[in-house]
């Protein structure tokens, strides 16, 4: 008997067939790796086993028996916890809450609600997954891999027999990750069964024991992940003949003039820190969570202030208050969870490209559709993004051209400085590829690139350098020949470089 068996599931949007006869199936004590391209139809899959849509067409069994599953509250009575790969959390609502939200009848004694128990089971539970949160954190306050981490507690709170990861370390650092792995392999020592959907290939051969691939709506492969290659499966994937042999481990220094210079720079979360970009650049820049990365692109496009130090631009001081003064100086910034920081999910295509730069199309206070539309379409036949429409809301399209959309609208401002952060999180194979292209297309044209990534191999991929913070500050650079991962990991987790 199997855990739970989806068969012949079927399911189709306004000119969309999204899934088309699908079969599933998830034994027990099984790590399954659900994989495909933006758009293949993992996400509609299990949403339909989530209860947050429902089938045209197929069944679903759970244990040998056939269930009808009516919503999110249902899959979780039978079972069944989702934790997505957007989080779903109330930014305004503690941890604690949010763990238990739904679940508050289990803390209630007398008709009141035992504050303190909630709390301690928080605690407890966060304790067991190694999550150093404090259970009254506004969820607001919280980073990005530490809403992921709650809503991994909030999954295992409900004590299912399946629990659905929909791209579970895309904000988490490797440390965080291997914590999740570890959770992992002890939901599977008790029978629990674990959908696991991933782009990092890498993970799949790692945690999965089976894997399904889905392309176009398609299942095209099922089996034991042992029994493929990782270039099999990629070809799988996309459909078509690709090689990942082997990232170059070979970084060519730059030589030209500094475009950015940062001196002795200190925030609350950098201290001293010196580095610059030349122009033609690509500089990668890794590390953990909390280790001042993030916190460095702020303070280049404006958004945190300096405490000390000095920045330089083209040579000169710059001073930046806010994003106004980067836009003037010439910097875009293509921020982390492109939905929520950078585009206008419901706005189109063409509106997301121009936002930057209305001034540019506005004569007399009037703006020119017209040259708008022009330039929005240009932008985007540079950067082949797939749309039916520049009308389309950019919430229909898929991560990789989401992600060129947050590119396009720098284009236009014909930048001398572009930051991206985290640049190809959460997007298909393919995608990436495509959006390294564009980030060394730029690099010929002049263009600096500052890349911050947790994502190693793919600074080795594109930088001409790269450098390594902890606790807020540069502790390695690295560049030349003959550059290992693992050196770049340790730096990156404290371990020092002679």
């Amino acid at each position: 008997m199997t855990l739970l068996e989806a068969k012949n599931i079927s399911k189709s949007f306004p000119g969309v067939k999204a899934l088309d006869k699908v079969n599933l199936t998830i034994g027990f004590s099984e790590v399954h790796a659900l994989v495909g391209a933006n758009g293949a139809g993992k996400s509609t899959l299990v949403n339909i086993i989530a209860g947050i849509l429902k089938p045209d067409e197929g069944e679903i069994f759970l244990k040998g028996k056939r269930v009808s599953i009516q919503n999110p509250a249902h899959a979780r009575k039978l079972g069944i916890s989702l934790v997505p790969q957007i989080p779903s959390l109330c930014s305004n609502m503690t941890v604690m809450e949010n763990v238990f939200l739904g679940e508050e009848k289990r803390f209630v004694r007398r008709g009141f609600l035992n504050w303190q128990e909630l709390f301690n089971e928080c605690q407890k539970l966060l304790e067991i997954l190694d999550i150093r949160i404090d259970p009254k954190a506004k969820v607001r306050d919280l980073s990005a891999s530490e809403n992921q981490l709650v809503e991994i507690a909030r999954a295992l709170s409900f004590e299912s027999s399946i629990f659905i990861l929909d791209e579970p370390t895309a904000t988490l650092t490797s440390v965080e990750k291997e914590k999740l792995f570890n959770i992992i392999s002890k939901l599977k020592a008790q029978g629990r069964g674990i959908i696991y959907i991933s782009h990092r290939l890498e993970e799949v051969f790692e945690i999965a024991d089976k894997y399904t691939v889905l392309r176009d709506g398609k299942v095209v492969s099922t089996g034991e992940v042992r029994s493929i290659t990782k270039d099999e499966l990629v070809r799988m994937i996309i459909g078509e003949e690709v090689s990942l042999s082997g990232v170059e481990r070979k970084l060519e220094e730059v030589e030209g003039e500094k475009i950015l210079e940062l001196r002795n720079v200190t925030t609350d979360g950098l201290h001293e820190v010196s580095f610059f970009i030349k122009k033609g650049e690509i500089l990668g820049i890794t590390g953990l969570v909390g280790s001042g990365k993030s916190e460095l692109a702020k303070v280049i496009f404006g958004l945190s202030k300096i405490k000390s130090g000095e920045i330089l631009f083209d040579g000169k001081p710059l001073i930046l208050k806010t994003p106004k003064h980067a836009l003037g100086a010439g910097i875009g910034f293509v921020p982390a969870d492109r939905l929520r920081r950078s585009l206008f999910p419901h706005r189109s295509v063409v509106e997301n490209v121009s936002i930057a730069s209305l001034r540019d199309f506005t004569r007399f206070g009037w703006l020119s559709l017209k040259r708008e539309k022009a330039k929005s379409l240009d932008t985007v036949q540079q950067l082949s993004i797939v749309t039916r429409s520049l009308s389309l809301p950019v919430m229909f399209l898929s991560g990789g051209n989401q992600q060129k959309v947050s590119v396009a609208r720098w284009l236009i401002r014909s930048p001398k400085l572009l930051i991206f952060e985290e640049p190809t999180q959460g997007i298909d194979v393919k995608a990436k590829q495509n959006i390294w292209d564009i980030m060394k297309d730029l690099r010929e044209k002049g263009i600096s690139i500052l890349i911050i990534s947790s994502d190693v191999d793919e600074l080795l991929m594109v930088c001409d350098r790269i450098l390594v913070m902890f606790d807020g500050r540069i502790v390695a650079e690295f560049k030349g020949n003959k550059i290992l991962k693992e050196s770049i990991v340790g730096a990156a987790m404290g371990r020092r470089i002679e």
